[in-house]
């Protein structure tokens, strides 16, 4: 039995009143969208991850116990000159536990910022670090 040219596909091989027409020009138009698509996505996360707006940090320069309870952190800021900045510090012990928490906020001024903050701690601190800057 002869197959008839209404009941095949152009392209032979399945009848086209059971499977329907092949789809033909949609596939390279998808394949662009979804390229383009893919494109953007990877230069918006690198936009991002490479600094898409002034970074904000901080670093602790050093610090003395000022009372039996308190220490007194010097920091360094850098952030632009338009925004003010809250910087949260902690103050650990020899076994790196955290015994002291402040947060120290300073108004918009300089891009590079120095200033000190008391920490209050419950035992003797070995040490200061900066937990995290941002724009207030």
């Amino acid at each position: 039995m002869n197959p008839t040219p209404s009941t095949t596909s152009a392209g032979g091989g399945v009848p086209a009143d059971r499977y329907g027409r092949p789809a033909t020009g949609r596939r390279p138009l998808a394949y662009a969208a979804a390229a383009l698509l893919a494109v953007l996505a990877v230069a918006w996360v690198a936009w991002v991850a490479l600094g898409g707006s002034d970074p904000v940090s901080a670093q602790v320069q050093g610090f003395e116990e000022v009372a039996p309870r308190v220490v007194r952190a010097r920091v360094v800021v850098t952030a632009p000159p338009d925004a003010a900045v809250r910087c949260t510090l902690r103050a650990l012990d020899e076994d790196r536990a955290v015994v002291g928490r402040a947060a120290l906020e300073l108004p918009a001024g300089a891009r590079s910022r120095g200033a000190s903050v008391d920490i209050r701690v419950l035992t003797s601190a070995s040490s200061v670090e900066e937990v995290g800057c941002s724009p207030a």
